[in-house]
């Protein structure tokens, strides 16, 4: 890894790799060209005069170790690792001298058949800089740099620029007459936050474990009592799958953990907590394992993830305050008793319908207060005409049920019957 002069440090090491470059004899007898880090419209140097200029004009992220690091702090906001960053960064290479004697065009054949010949800033480069800056200018701003003991090299490669993406980099950029010019991007560069990760304590004691590897799958959860049976608050739960055995088997549904009443191969048996709410909740299940010295149980494999539908049920309903409005339309206060005790802050919604053969009328209305410490649920309903009423309640997306005639010889077998509620003067 690096500081935060590793970008610097690549700019004078690739200026010295073209400064080396250009010092072998390239124009006979004639003086050997200079190598300048400036922004291509300074105006310090004559255009007529050998030159290469080198300028970075871009710095992304690398595509390839953008995302190794993401995890550097746990979830207190601690430094764990330091974080870093790797950055891919562009430089245009412009070339000056006496067009009239092809200057710039041999100073670029040079440096582009040297890069392309090694394309790599050594460490043994960045290492002699910074030792002869340390040594001859303590306050040179690569004194401080360890790019050198950066583990991947910096790489260079050329970049593909057509014409116009060139006249747009200089005449938006520089705003000043193109010259000869090519591209470069110098991969990958690492930085590091200046920051200390908080020091843990290491293992205190080695050891292993072998489970089966097995991991649990539930096919289905039903009613004990049917598998088209409702699940209501009391109901015994069955749990149906594969490899539902282990040393210990916890079921999770939604936030809550219970145990189980017995657990076989292919089914487990439990009975559900009593404040769980009616509605969909997401069912697991967890096998944990006996570990460590002396051995205690530890969470192992967790199987897929099934639903339950737990449905609401009516216990109770008592109507107060009736009055007739002058069409005779009723408005009541009725309370319903349900269980499971539905969540103070949820809206409850009342499905009103008539008896089959009395009409065909049906209301909806939604909950507006708790009593009674949430045991009982108020609802007002309003404009409703006199009659008998099929009532219902859902919570959480999910109906109580209704009950149906069972006796084959009655008229009404298979219709609905219960739980009813007559709203009456």
């Amino acid at each position: 890894m690096s500081n935060f002069l590793a970008i610097a440090s690549v700019t004078a090491g690739f200026k010295e790799i073209i400064k080396n470059t250009v010092e072998e004899n390239v124009f006979g007898a004639v003086t050997l060209p200079n190598v300048t880090t400036v922004r291509p419209n300074d105006n310090t140097h004559n255009a007529s005069d050998a030159r290469v200029n080198i300028y970075m004009y871009q710095g992304v992220p690398n595509p390839a170790f953008r995302n190794e690091d993401l995890a550097t702090r746990n979830q207190k906001g601690d430094i764990i690792s330091i974080p870093r960053t790797a950055l891919d960064l562009y430089y245009l290479l412009s070339f000056y001298g006496d067009e009239s004697k092809a200057e710039p065009q041999r100073l670029y054949g040079k440096v582009v058949s040297a890069l392309h010949g090694l394309p790599i800033i050594s460490r043994e480069t960045i290492s002699n800089l910074v030792k002869t800056a340390q040594i001859n200018d303590p306050d040179n701003y690569i004194a401080g740099s360890d790019l050198a003991e950066q583990v991947e090299w910096i790489k260079i490669s050329p970049v593909m620029l057509n014409l116009e993406e060139l006249s747009k980099l200089w005449s938006v950029f520089f705003q000043t007459p193109y010259t000869l010019s090519v591209a470069y991007c110098c991969s990958a560069v690492f930085l590091e936050a200046d920051l200390l990760p908080k020091p843990s304590l290491p293992a205190h004691e080695l050891g292993y474990s072998v489970s089966s590897g097995k991991r649990p799958f539930i096919k289905k959860v039903v009613s004990k009592n049917g598998d088209h049976e409702p699940i209501l608050h009391d109901t015994p739960v069955l749990i149906c799958g594969e490899d539902l055995t282990s040393d210990s088997s916890v079921i999770r549904i939604s936030d809550k953990e219970i145990a189980p009443v017995s657990v076989s191969a292919d089914r487990i048996e439990l009975t559900l907590s009593q404040d769980l709410n009616a509605g969909l909740h997401p069912v697991q299940v967890i096998h944990q394992f006996k570990t460590g010295d002396p051995p205690e149980l530890r969470p192992g494999s967790e199987s897929n993830l099934a639903t339950l539908i737990l449905h609401p049920e009516i216990v109770s309903n008592n109507i107060t305050s009736v009055v007739a409005d002058s069409d005779g339309l009723l408005s009541a206060e009725i309370r319903l008793e349900i269980e499971p005790t539905p969540d103070e802050k949820r809206k409850i919604l009342i499905l009103l319908n008539e008896i089959p053969g009395q009409g065909n009328l049906g209301y909806s209305f939604y909950s507006e207060i708790q009593a009674d410490n949430g045991a009982q649920t108020l609802f007002n309903i309003k404009k409703v005409k006199p009659s008998t009423y099929l009532v219902r309640v859902q919570v959480n997306g999910v109906e109580s049920q209704l009950e149906k005639e069972t006796d084959p010889t009655s008229a009404d077998y298979k219709k609905f019957k219960a739980p009813t509620l007559t709203i009456v003067v």
